[in-house]
């Protein structure tokens, strides 16, 4: 039998589209450590409806029935790529059909911090090209191990071939 967390997940999800669909803005509670330390359990995120996504900002997105809230770090074709900002996280690809909403503050510790001023913007920014940097590193090294000691150039070049599919726009 499921469980109800997996039933009521999308029917949730659905009724939020529902909202930012019609023009309002919701608080939703935040759960997990894959934003941490920006966001973490007991925070809450205020989403508002997508309207345009730019680099660095933190995308309220669907994934198998659940929302999650990661950093925008690219482009992929029309896709977003998106990673959280843990260590360790690889990208992931999301399709415009998944964004819920973009996050424009968060609440933590009873401080709301708005995220489109000037300074949070500047910020986000370099937190996106960190993680972007981390995550083709991360690329990097699976790459030299696969294969060998011994050919870690030609390894380096194969995968910035395959990056240059990842405009940064």
């Amino acid at each position: 039998m499921a469980s109800l967390a997996a039933v009521w997940r999308p029917v949730v999800t659905e009724i939020l589209r529902e909202r930012l669909d019609a023009g309002e803005s919701v608080w939703l509670p935040v759960r997990g450590r894959s934003m941490r330390p920006l966001l973490g359990s007991g925070s809450r995120i205020f989403v508002t409806p997508p309207a345009r996504v730019r680099f660095g900002d933190l995308l309220a997105y669907e994934c198998g029935g659940a929302l999650v809230c990661h950093r925008v770090i690219g482009r992929r074709g029309a896709a977003l790529l998106t990673r959280a900002d843990h260590r360790g996280a690889g990208p992931e690809v999301v399709r415009e059909s998944q964004v819920v909403g973009i996050v424009a503050a968060f609440e933590c510790g009873g401080a709301t911090v708005d995220l489109f001023t000037l300074r949070q913007r500047a910020l986000a920014t370099f937190a996106a090209a960190r993680s972007f940097a981390a995550a083709a590193w991360s690329c990097a090294q699976q790459a030299v191990a696969g294969l060998g000691p011994r050919r870690p150039r030609r390894a380096l070049r194969r995968l910035a071939a395959r990056r240059r599919a990842w405009p940064l726009a």
